[in-house]
């Protein structure tokens, strides 16, 4: 008796590779002739930008660069600034775990250690991390019925996203920003940030379409002797439209967008003043498009016909609770020591990774942002600091027995730092917290079944006496016996599935 079986499938986005590189930095500059002596370092930013990934069989390559900038004092106790790059380059070996796979590749500094070798060369020691990520779709095979033999099969539906595609797209953004009518031109260029911001997307046939921002905030020494710190923003709009297989109007799309580099280089007008910025920047878009479903399962089974083995294994399903754009508003003292501050000359910050926390009062957002403040103090000069925040906000969510994760991103809006009366800096942030969170529920389900051509060849009778006890489920007895739970509840009587007081069950063979 040939057994038939119905299958499903549901699809997952699996990392098949994923390992960091780490690469050292030591690297060593002479000051051109346009910059002052070092007296004292101040802060030295090193920013590692990746600006392409390949693929060479077995071999994943990314290539780029390291931005360095040297905020310091001169011997005069001015600011000025240096500002240099160097290459960076990782390859690591895959084998084949890649092949067809859409490969990231991100990196981070570990640590930066800069000093002043004399007053006209400073040198950098350090270390960045590469990591490279691969991801492929998978799928999961999944019993959802026995159509033969007399299976029997103990159901339920879950509700779960299965994956349609996922693509990865660079996209580069440039622009000339000129600086307003009656500011000031630029002397130094001390500080260039980014900050995106996803604000819509949209799916079409085999399409999504980005919308978003790229927020562009500079600080520089204008031109003159006053040593005077002016900041100034501008904004780049994002509009993509990205290939993604398969996907449709009423999908579930998660992107996550990375600015993977970012350089800003002065330039003269025509008039010959620094107010030009020639702004280039290269976004990463990473998207995983989901289909919404109700996945049917088999939790246990049967046949009457014959002796059945199932194979059952522990599967997570992914269901989505809900879309998060929310801003945190996040305040911290930070410990200065005994400096004395007149003025915070500048703030920003950057956050980290965010995720999702379940702690005794719930599930929260938390993560970490690093608070970056130049400090003018009483006596003139200035100072530099970094310290650590962390962020944390409740979430209300209603995740029965399941785990709650998220795919979130960070960044920082708004930062302002206020000197209070006391000397202390009080410093705000606002952090944009956008992604998608998800429940995870682990189900024990049958994925395939088999007639065990092993088993002992059992002599059925056409009716049985079974003497039950309080709550054994007929299920129990019907699979014991061979026979079907309704052929017992019809012979018996019943309309629960659960014998509620001992008593004897008549069973019959199905």
């Amino acid at each position: 008796m040939e057994l038939v079986l119905k299958k499903e499938t549901v699809a997952y986005c699996g990392c098949v590779f994923e390992k960091s590189i780490k690469q050292t930095l030591d690297l060593g500059w002479n000051l051109p002739d346009y910059c002052t002596d070092i007296r004292r370092i101040l802060q030295c930013t090193v920013t590692p930008c990746i600006g392409g990934v390949s693929v060479s069989g077995a071999r994943l390559s990314a290539a780029g660069e390291v931005q360095v900038r040297l905020v310091y004092l001169n011997e005069r106790g001015a600011l000025d600034c240096f500002y240099e790059t160097a290459e960076l380059s990782a390859a690591v070996e895959a084998g084949s775990a890649c092949d067809d796979a859409q490969v990231l590749a991100l990196a981070a500094v570990d640590y930066v250690n800069a000093r002043a070798a004399s007053p006209r060369r400073f040198t950098l020691s350090g270390a960045v991390s590469v990591l490279f990520r691969a991801f492929r779709r998978k799928t999961q095979t999944l019993l959802c019925g026995i159509e033969s033999c007399g299976g029997q099969t103990k159901d339920a539906d879950v509700p779960c996203l299965s994956l349609l595609s996922c693509a990865e797209k660079t996209f580069d953004l440039s622009e000339t920003v000129e600086l307003p009518e009656g500011a000031k031109p630029v002397e130094k260029l001390l500080r260039a940030t980014g900050t995106l911001r996803l604000d819509s997307q949209k799916a079409v046939s085999g399409k999504l379409l980005l919308r978003g921002e790229l927020a562009v905030t500079l600080l520089y020494l204008a031109d003159g002797d006053g040593q005077q710190l002016l900041h100034y923003e501008h904004r780049m709009p994002i509009s993509q439209i990205i290939e993604v297989p398969d996907v449709t109007e009423d999908a579930l799309c998660e992107t996550t967008l990375h600015l993977q580099c970012l350089r800003v280089l002065t330039r003269a007008d025509s008039a010959g003043a620094l107010r030009l910025f020639d702004v280039t920047s290269q976004i990463s878009a990473f998207i995983k498009a989901f289909e919404k479903k109700t996945q049917p399962v088999v939790t246990d089974c049967y046949a009457t016909q014959l002796a059945l083995c199932a194979k059952t294994q522990e599967v997570p399903f992914c269901d989505h609770l809900q879309t998060l754009d929310r801003t945190l508003q996040v305040q911290t003292v930070p410990e200065l020591g005994d400096l004395q501050v007149k003025a915070a000359a500048d703030v920003w910050a950057e956050c980290g990774r965010c995720s999702v926390q379940n702690g005794a009062d719930g599930f929260a957002v938390t993560g970490e942002a690093t608070v970056h403040l130049l400090l003018e103090l009483e006596d003139g000069g200035f100072a530099y600091a970094e310290r650590s925040v962390t962020i944390s906000e409740p979430l209300s969510l209603s995740a029965d027995e399941a785990d709650v994760t998220g795919t979130l991103s960070a960044a920082v809006s708004a930062a302002t730092a206020q000197v209070r009366a006391d000397g202390t800096v009080l410093v705000t942030l606002d952090c944009r917290v956008q992604g998608e969170l998800y429940a995870v529920k682990t189900w024990t389900v049958c994925v395939d079944a088999y007639a065990d051509e092993n088993a002992d060849a059992r002599r059925r009778s056409a009716l049985t006496l079974y003497f039950a006890q309080p709550g054994e489920t007929l299920w129990d007895i019907a699979k014991h016996y061979r026979t079907s739970v309704d052929a017992i509840q019809i012979e018996n009587g019943l309309d629960d599935d659960t014998v509620i007081a001992a008593r004897m069950l008549m069973v019959p063979m199905s």
